[in-house]
This record gives C-alpha cells, sequence and structure tokens, in this order.
C-alpha cells in the first residue's frame, strides 16, 4: 500500500507540473538558449570572415605595391633605353633635321 500511496503522490506531482506549464517554460528556455548558441557561432564566424577578408585585403595591398614598384622600375628602364637607342641612332645615322 505504501508503496501505491507513492506512485499517486509522484503522479499528482508530475500532473502539477503539467498544470503549471513547466514542459512548456522548458521547450521555451530551450528554443532561447539554442538561439543563443547559433548567435554566439554567428558571431565567431563572422569575426572569422572578418579577420580573414582583411588578411586578404593586406595581401593584394602588398600585391599591388610590388607591381606598382615593378611597372615604375620597368618605365624608367624603358625611358634609359629608349634614350641609348636614340643616343646610338644618332651615332649611326646623324641627328635628324
Amino acid at each position: 500500500m505504501n508503496k501505491n500511496k507513492r506512485l499517486i503522490e509522484k503522479n499528482k506531482h508530475h500532473i502539477s507540473w503539467k498544470n503549471h506549464g513547466i514542459d512548456q517554460y522548458i521547450s521555451v528556455a530551450l528554443r532561447e538558449y539554442l538561439k543563443k548558441i547559433n548567435k554566439k557561432n554567428i558571431d565567431k564566424s563572422i569575426n572569422t570572415f572578418n579577420k580573414a577578408v582583411q588578411a586578404f585585403g593586406g595581401s593584394m595591398d602588398s600585391i599591388t605595391k610590388e607591381l606598382s614598384s615593378d611597372i615604375k622600375k620597368s618605365n624608367r628602364t624603358s625611358k634609359v633605353m629608349e634614350k641609348k637607342n636614340k643616343d646610338n641612332l644618332e651615332k649611326l645615322w646623324g641627328k635628324r633635321k
């Protein structure tokens, strides 16, 4: 009889929780917790992506500067070569009138 009484009390207690909306409270709390976890993951993902974009931008700046300096160097070299070629042609053919 004592065992049955405990079962009845346990069932009453379980029913009482349902009557107070505990299962709904747990469901809502769980959903809110999952939303927070997803926000944290999204924030981490955005931060990681932002760092990757900044690193890529830094690399592109470096490449652009390197190419720009190569172009400037090439332009200087071509101007020097153009002057030498002109001088050599003048030596061979004389100055143009």
